[in-house]
């Protein structure tokens, strides 16, 4: 049991580290770790008695893709095959990204957006669960071309 409390915390500190890496892409790692501990205080305020570590770690498990989408061509027409991503590191970071991609593109402040997104995100609702379940139709839709994998 032991064991396990002490790998969920490496994959905690692990996100966390990734989470200042993906924000971070011209200026100083100072400001996005302050930027992130701002975010984790508002993340404890807004669900009390949790660690908004284990918040961004659900939050991101909600809406990890399970696809990704290739474009093939093949002769004049162009087949989009999807490939399983078998890599959870990839899968979280696809997600990380997601996130950071919805709360730049909303309106106002970033901090106040990507602390909605995660909220959203740890109840499965919200624009990057939508285009998880976007991706998951085109999937379902494109299943017949998974032979053209490779």
């Amino acid at each position: 049991m032991l064991y396990f409390l002490l790998m969920k915390r490496k994959e905690l500190i692990n996100l966390s580290f990734r989470i200042n890496r993906l924000i971070l892409k011209n200026g100083k790692l100072s400001k996005i770790s302050l930027l992130t501990d701002r975010i984790g205080l508002s993340l404890t305020k807004e669900v009390k008695k949790k660690n908004p570590l284990i918040i961004f770690y659900k939050a991101v498990e909600n809406i990890m893709p399970f696809f990704l989408l290739k474009n093939k061509r093949i002769g004049k027409r162009i087949i989009i095959s999807p490939s399983f991503i078998l890599s959870i590191y990839y899968r979280q970071s696809l997600g990380i990204k997601w996130l950071i991609e919805a709360a730049l593109n909303k309106k106002g402040c970033f901090y106040d957006n990507f602390i909605l997104e995660i909220l959203e995100a740890y109840n499965n609702k919200g624009s990057v669960k939508r285009r998880q379940k976007d991706l998951n139709t085109v999937v379902l839709d494109n299943k017949s071309n998974l032979k053209y994998r490779w």
